[in-house]
């Protein structure tokens, strides 16, 4: 998952810093903002609305958030992306545990319905 990429280059130009590994830190910094700037670019607000709307600013601000770790070697920064972005792996996770209980749930009720119709003929 997308989502996933961006957290594992996170996690090792978090590490780079620790490290002192300055190339490596913007190398993977790099490699993240990437993956937040196609998100960001992959929004649809006209058929998204509200919700598409508010990625766009929580995406705007993760990359303001990781150009300022790689501006100031900052840890702190790259933690609040992570933070997020794990919040949005979450979000859409349950999203689609729970379409997929939904759909379950109308399939069954629907053969349910047509199990019962077809006892009654």
């Amino acid at each position: 998952m997308t989502y996933e990429g961006a957290i594992n280059f996170l996690d090792i130009a978090r590490d780079r810093i620790y490290i002192k590994d300055i190339p490596g830190k913007s190398l993977y910094l790099n490699k993240a903002s990437a993956i937040v700037s196609e998100l960001l670019c992959s929004l649809d607000k006209k058929a998204g609305g509200e919700i598409a709307s508010n990625l766009e600013k929580l995406y705007n601000y993760m990359l303001r958030q990781i150009a300022n770790a790689d501006l100031k070697n900052d840890h702190e920064s790259i933690g609040v992306v992570i933070l997020l972005l794990k919040e949005l792996k979450a979000g859409w996770a349950e999203i689609g545990r729970q379409g997929i209980r939904e759909t379950f749930n109308y399939h069954h009720h629907d053969a349910a319905n047509r199990f019962e119709a077809s006892i009654r003929i």
